[in-house]
């Protein structure tokens, strides 16, 4: 599986008495990035779920300021690659501040007792990203779920089933059917009947 090198080099520098570092690190190339700068210019370096971001510079290093002590993840963010996350911790030893980073994976246990990574940072990235859209398969069943299809399937009995029906049926029984087809045929409404009933019924109320 080819690798991304990434490389960290962590520098922190003390902002008076709060003990706050600042992180810098860099992405150089590989036989998969063979160039940094084309990452697109949205990659974020992390920190803790998104307490702090990072950006890239033009020649893949990046910093983010302020990060106090104590421990703290490390991911980035990018939308054609993907790298692993950290796990970092910030002491001070012997009145300096000292990094420990490992790999890590949300929902497995890890040790901060394993050995550390060495400096400067050499991280293995995971792989490019393919991105594949599934087509949609056909489905019959669906047709048939569609109203649409439901009423020119309707249409088509009606079309071409219909004349052979009455193609076998008698005389006797094509009469009937007219007949039965005659009765339940709704009657059309006579405007003109009905409104002049309504204005006959005003006529009669005016004169009482």
């Amino acid at each position: 599986m080819p690798y991304l090198i990434f490389s960290l080099q962590f520098l922190f520098s003390s902002a008076d008495t709060s003990k706050l570092y600042k992180i810098r690190g860099k992405i150089i190339e590989n036989e998969v990035l063979s160039d940094p700068s084309t990452l697109s210019p949205e990659t974020r370096i992390i920190l803790n779920g998104g307490q702090k971001v990072g950006f890239l510079q033009a020649d893949g290093s990046f910093y983010i300021n302020n990060v106090g002590l104590g421990e703290h993840t490390l991911e980035v963010e990018n939308v054609e690659y993907t790298f692993p996350k950290l796990l970092l911790k910030i002491e001070i030893k012997d009145e300096k501040a000292v990094v420990s980073a490992w790999y890590y994976e949300p929902g497995y246990e890890y040790s901060l007792e394993a050995k550390s990574l060495p400096f400067p940072l050499k991280i293995s990235a995971l792989q490019k990203r393919i991105f594949i859209m599934e087509r949609e398969g056909f489905n019959i069943l669906g047709m048939f779920k569609n109203p649409y299809m439901l009423m020119v399937g309707v249409s088509m009995v009606i079309i071409f089933f219909v004349p052979k029906l009455q193609e076998s049926m008698t005389e006797e029984e094509i009469e009937v059917s007219n007949q039965m087809f005659a009765k339940t045929k709704p009657k059309p409404i006579d405007f003109s009947n009905t409104l002049a009933q309504m204005t006959s019924g005003a006529t009669k109320k005016q004169k009482k």
